[in-house]
């Protein structure tokens, strides 16, 4: 039964991609901003730009409904105005972006601005053996963690610089 429902999720993942985080679509729109690391004022622009007819306080299922698209839809028409992070400023997104667990520590510091060196090291101080072209994955599970647990600590290491 378990397998069947990986598969199901699996075989849903790439018809319709992964959420931004379980069961975005019923988050009200404040919310997901938020949770997204989009600005409010732009995505809610990029809506009314697009001509979608919404309320502030709506999920963004309810806005998908009212507008006969998909919430996939509604985001790719807001992600644009999601912040981008200084170079000085770069952290990592309170949720761990879908995929993370699949990324190596490399590709995750390229795209956040860190220094994969500076992360091995700081990941190393507590105890965790890392290499920067090994998965969020695979270094959680050698190191007894799970990949929650270890991108929780990865965005501390990154918010002490």
């Amino acid at each position: 039964m378990i397998e069947l429902n990986e598969t199901l999720k699996e075989r849903a993942a790439r018809l319709h991609g992964e959420p931004p985080y379980g069961h975005a679509e019923l988050s009200p729109l404040r919310s997901f901003f938020g949770k997204t690391n989009l600005e409010e004022a732009k995505a809610l622009a990029l809506l009314r730009a697009a001509g979608l007819r919404f309320e502030e306080q709506d999920t963004l299922l309810e806005v998908a409904r009212k507008n006969g698209l998909s919430p996939r839809d509604v985001y790719r028409i807001v992600q644009p105005a999601e912040k981008k992070a200084a170079a000085a400023e770069a952290s990592l997104p309170p949720l761990p972006p879908p995929g993370t667990g699949q990324k190596t520590i490399a590709a995750l510091c390229e795209r956040y601005g860190l220094e994969a060196d500076r992360v091995i090291a700081a990941l190393s101080g507590r105890g965790i053996r890392a290499g920067a072209g090994e998965t969020v994955k695979a270094i959680a599970s050698a190191n007894g963690l799970t990949p929650d647990a270890l991108y929780d600590i990865l965005r501390e290491i990154a918010a002490a610089r």
